[in-house]
């Protein structure tokens, strides 16, 4: 659990410091404000939130799952019948044979070791957010981690993260995990 909610906070803080305050996930002129950061947070916590009980957890987690099997199903049940023939299943199979992936087009491919490296990273980040270590995120949490990654980013303390801060910031983190040390906490 813990492992899955670090790579969805580690993945969507680093997102939510690219936000414009109309939902686009990439502000044209570089610079992200705190305004931006915050409305993108909210928004993104209540994607997360799927059972909406004001809290990120497993159960969370389990009600994202079921709703991704389901639009799988819902894929490869070409004729919406409610089951996959072997045709349908075969059919899937030789799409993915000849590169398409998820069945809307060709994917580019991760690099070898980067799901491991998203992985530690979002362990981190999911430590760093669950601030009374009770296995859950509440709004106020997530909102509090990325806040403080914001304000680590913002070297110069202007309310903004430019394209150079962000740069800077991602060069120091992979130092640190380079290194094997551990991510700052939130209260550095």
């Amino acid at each position: 659990m813990r492992l899955t909610l670090g790579l969805v906070l580690a993945l969507g803080l680093a997102g939510a410091a690219q936000a414009q305050p109309d939902g686009n996930f990439r502000n044209r002129d570089g610079v992200t404000t705190r305004a931006e950061v915050q409305a993108r947070a909210g928004r993104m916590f209540e994607r997360l939130n799927a059972n909406r009980d004001g809290r990120i957890d497993a159960a969370d987690r389990a009600v994202r799952q079921a709703s991704r099997m389901e639009a799988r199903f819902d894929r490869l049940d070409a004729d919406d019948n409610g089951s996959i023939s072997r045709a349908e299943f075969t059919q899937r199979a030789a799409l993915r044979r000849d590169g398409d992936r998820a069945g809307m087009g060709e994917r580019r491919m991760r690099r070898p070791g980067m799901a491991r490296h998203g992985m530690r990273r979002g362990m981190m980040a999911g430590r760093m957010a669950d601030g009374d270590r009770d296995g859950s995120i509440t709004q106020a949490e997530f909102m509090t981690a990325t806040l403080q990654r914001f304000e680590r980013m913002d070297a110069n303390r202007d309310g903004q993260v430019t394209r150079d801060e962000r740069q800077s910031a991602r060069q120091q983190m992979r130092g640190r995990v380079g290194r094997g040390m551990a991510a700052p906490s939130p209260a550095d």
